[in-house]
Parts: structure tokens; sequence; C-alpha cells
């Protein structure tokens, strides 16, 4: 095959690969409680994102994370939270990540996930297009060892949960 023909068959695969994909904004809001002022939520806040960030770019998606912010639940559960910088930012999706934190094991200054709330917006019009709520880790001898990876895990799962109305054509079970 001459160096031509290849560059063009290069040329069109990394197209037909840009044409498929959507930019998803990934935003984590950490509930502004006075735990957080006793404990560290570094770990488990970098897991949840990177999780959520990793199960969107396998999924083929061109996802971008924004740094972590704490607040109320109430702003983060507001139609146009996060909208106005997403639109400035050319992104089509955002998977707003809500987490509750629970107190580690006595004498340890790390915080548990309690639960991570999702919410999926299509920025174009600030519909919502879906939402749920999963439990953080359950108790168990090893948990703050693992705790990264099962943050990780935990932010996966929901962006895993977005992913059939992102692209409904190209997930399985997705929706159009």
């Amino acid at each position: 095959m001459s160096k031509r023909a290849a560059m063009a068959v290069a040329s069109s695969l990394v197209l037909s690969l840009a044409v498929g994909a959507h930019t998803v904004g990934v935003v984590l809001v950490e509930e502004d409680s006075p735990l957080l002022a006793l404990v560290d939520s570094a770990t488990a806040s970098e897991g949840l994102a990177s999780g959520a960030l990793d199960a969107l770019f396998d999924a083929g998606q061109i996802a971008i994370g924004s740094p972590t912010v704490r607040g109320a639940r109430e702003a983060w559960a507001d139609p146009a939270f996060a909208l106005s910088a997403a639109r400035e930012g050319w992104v089509d999706f955002l998977v707003l990540l809500f987490v509750s934190y629970r107190g580690g094991a006595p004498g340890k200054a790390v915080a548990i996930p309690a639960s991570l709330s999702w919410r999926l917006v299509r920025v174009a019009d600030g519909a919502l297009l879906g939402s749920g709520s999963i439990a953080g880790p359950p108790d168990a001898p090893d948990l703050l060892a693992g705790l990264a990876v099962r943050s990780k895990a935990l932010g996966a799962a929901a962006a895993r949960s977005c992913l059939a109305q992102i692209d409904p054509f190209r997930t399985p079970g997705g929706k159009p």
C-alpha cells in the first residue's frame, strides 16, 4: 500500500472515531459537611472522578474532568448547575456527581463514600436525561486499604449508568 493510501485510511479512521464521540464533562461535588473538616476525602474523591472519566473514555467518549468542589446538595440539584461553563467549553453532556461521606474506622481520618448520586444533563438544552444513586462501599476489614480502588469502581458505575443515554445507538441496551 502506498504511503498516500495509508495516510488516507488512517485519516478516515480517525475522523470516523471522532464523529461518534461526544464531549462529556464530569463534575464531582462533595457534600459540604462538618465531617470533611475532620477527615481527608482526597483519596475517595480522586477515585470517584477518575473512575467516571475512565469509564466514559473506555466507552469512546471524550471525557473532561473539572476540579472537585464542595457544596450543598441543593446547589448541585439546581437545573442550571455547571451549565454555563459547560456551554463555554463546548461540552455535549454533563455527568454531575454528588458524594456524601461518612467517617472511616475509629482513629482513621479518612472519609468513606456513603452514597454517590448522579445526574446526566444534555448541555444544549439543559434537559435531565437520567439520574440515580449508588450506595458507597460496605464496611470491610480491608476497606481503607482498597478505598481508592473501590471509589474508582463506584465512579465508573455511575458513569456507566449514563452511557446508554449519552449514545443510545452505540451502547448496548440504549434507547434512541
